[in-house]
């Protein structure tokens, strides 16, 4: 186990997991889910536990259950575990793929871009008609620019595209992260637009509009809410100012683009986001 996990906070990887932990098909479990997100998150977990307690492990319903416990866990070690497990015991569940993609999740979050490649790859390999592949390309893309392997980014990238459909929120990610790729690269499709809010290519760095989205006088805090924002897509960074840690995002070019950024990430996150002008 790397030590390096102990440093995310489980219910920010809880909250920055996408959609498809909702996907639960036992009502016990969608309630246990509920439960969690609603910061009930001891009861959700008993309610859990006591279903595996129940069912024999080779019940179909105990890799769902497994999966859901997972995703509640109180803290990033125990939900590698539950991933690990499935991953490994229940290959052939379909909750598998899912594992990877969460496996990837928690290793990005705790800045192991290599360990988050690797359970990405075996998505890839091991079940090449998963429909998660486009979000797996989306992940794998972001932890490759991270190891400044720009090729594998834009391959990933690719290929995402091309399999992602009708979802335009992640078709609209995914060709927002494909404009850092060259010529050669796979055409990104007319109908991935920019993503809401964010910025264009030439205003990736420097001066200009941001959007604050939370200020603490505790550094380990601001770090701790990253993997909150990142998933959103914007560029984010820590700024110190004083005794002050601030996460912003952008920069944004023009006021509406920031504007729209803080009507998402209140909408999505909460809080309180602003527009911030840097010098």
């Amino acid at each position: 186990m790397r030590a390096v996990v102990t440093a995310v906070s489980a219910a920010a990887l809880f909250l920055c997991l996408p959609p498809v932990t909702e996907a639960q098909n036992d009502p016990r479990l969608a309630g246990a889910l509920a439960l969690a997100r609603d910061g009930s998150a001891d009861s959700a977990r008993a309610v859990v536990g006591r279903l595996l307690a129940t069912i024999p492990p080779t019940d179909t319903l105990y890799a769902e259950a497994l999966y859901t416990a997972g995703s509640i866990a109180g803290s990033a070690q125990d939900m590698q575990q539950y991933f690990r497990r499935i991953a490994i015991e229940y290959a052939w569940s379909p909750w598998a793929d899912d594992a990877l993609l969460r496996l990837a999740q928690i290793d990005f979050a705790a800045n192991d871009q290599s360990g988050a490649v690797r359970n990405l790859e075996a998505i890839r390999q091991d079940y090449p008609g998963s429909p998660l592949l486009p979000a797996a390309a989306l992940w794998a893309a972001r932890a490759h620019f991270a190891l400044d392997d720009s090729r594998a980014a834009c391959d990933w990238l690719g290929a995402g595209l091309a399999a992602v459909g009708n979802d335009i929120e992640l078709k609209n990610r995914l060709g927002f992260y494909h404009r850092r790729c060259g010529p050669d690269t796979v055409p990104l499709p007319d109908s991935a637009s920019r993503e809401e809010g964010t910025p264009t290519p030439q205003a990736a760095a420097g001066p200009g509009l941001r959007v604050q989205v939370l200020a603490t006088r505790s550094r380990q805090a601001a770090d701790d809410y990253l993997p909150r924002v990142t998933p959103l897509g914007y560029p984010t960074e820590v700024v110190a100012e004083g005794e002050w840690f601030k996460v912003r995002v952008g920069p944004f070019t023009d006021r509406a683009g920031a504007q729209a950024a803080v009507d998402r990430i209140k909408r999505q996150l909460g809080g309180t986001p602003f527009v911030v002008h840097e010098p």
